[in-house]
């Protein structure tokens, strides 16, 4: 994911979420009736865009800029686990030192380099890069916005993890009144989605760290990213 986040302008959010997801997950989920207030503090991070990836780039980026004081109550105030925070910020430095270490991006280039940034802002791309790290985990759902069954390369009827910002968002009319201010559009037609992994829970196969795509996505970036001279040539 890292090489694409460079080839594709998008470097610092993809770097974010490699640093992301190389630890363990930020969000906590208390039980009992402080797990709603959790749910309702991360609704800001995760809004209505159908990402749990992107869910952890706001979160990073709010950790990031707030004061060194206040980290710790931030951490509070959007139950995050502090001690993760502190180590993913610490990745995320890491990744641009070896990158710079083997020359594959300029040595005095900085993490907001604007070079390297030119799509940042550009979801599309983002999502791009998600669905080329992804693959094989491209997930084909049979209803599209009722999402029930999610159909993958290993299982025919896998479901969204509980813990999914997709599975609070996809509720249609009970979703939470929390998420209107973000829109109340109608649900969209989710074809497909990147996944991270895949774990085996009570509910059965769940896909964890998902992220609606489109079918251009899944075309163009799910798969291998050699080609045969033959298949250029014809092309």
């Amino acid at each position: 994911m890292l090489l694409y986040g460079v080839a594709l302008k998008c470097y610092y959010p993809i770097v974010t979420l490699i640093a992301s997801l190389s630890h363990r997950d930020p969000f906590i989920l208390p039980l009992g009736d402080e797990r709603l207030l959790a749910l309702l503090a991360h609704d800001e991070f995760g809004r209505v865009d159908y990402s749990d990836h992107l869910m952890l780039i706001r979160a990073f980026n709010k950790y990031v800029s707030t004061l060194p004081r206040q980290k710790q109550q931030i951490c509070r105030q959007y139950y995050m686990a502090a001690p993760s925070m502190k180590m993913i910020e610490g990745i995320h430095v890491q990744l641009t030192f070896e990158l710079k270490r083997l020359k594959l991006i300029p040595e005095n280039a900085r993490i907001d380099d604007s070079e390297l940034n030119l799509d940042s802002a550009s979801w599309p791309m983002i999502q791009a890069a998600i669905v080329a790290d992804c693959y094989p985990g491209i997930g084909v759902a049979k209803c599209q916005s009722r999402i029930k069954k999610i159909r993958t390369s290993t299982d025919p009827s896998a479901v969204l993890h509980p813990g999914s910002v997709l599975k609070r968002q996809l509720q249609g009319s009970r979703r939470h009144e929390s998420l209107l201010k973000y829109g109340d559009n109608p649900e969209p037609l989710i074809d497909f989605m990147a996944f991270q992994e895949l774990s085996q829970i009570d509910e059965g196969i769940t896909l964890q760290t998902v992220t609606a795509t489109t079918s251009v996505h899944v075309v163009l970036f799910s798969g291998s990213s050699r080609m045969e001279k033959v298949i250029i040539r014809d092309f």
